[in-house]
């Protein structure tokens, strides 16, 4: 299996801990649970990268125009994440 691959597999793993814990612990926004999905999220963009290195050229598919817009919507979310983190709360809420 290439890396990339691996990569992306991996980010799914630490994608799927940090949702499903915030969502059954409910204890709020928890450092670990941010982190996990920040661990997630480079992955993410680490295996993306890879692949599309591979690639001589892009052309706009389906399926690359959906994973734009995926790893787009990770990347605010955990900008999201991280700016509630750091005013202690208060976007949370």
């Amino acid at each position: 299996m290439p890396f990339s691959v691996q990569m992306v597999l991996v980010a799914w793993l630490f994608y799927s801990v940090a949702i499903w814990s915030d969502l059954i612990l409910k204890k709020g926004l928890l450092n670990w649970v941010v982190i996990v999905f920040a661990i997630g999220f480079l992955c993410d963009l680490t295996g993306t990268s890879i692949m599309m290195s591979h690639t001589k050229f892009m052309q706009l598919s389906l399926h690359e125009f959906s994973g734009a817009v995926t790893l787009f919507l990770m990347a605010v979310h955990l900008s999201w994440a991280l700016i509630a983190k750091f005013k202690n709360g208060k976007a949370e809420q």
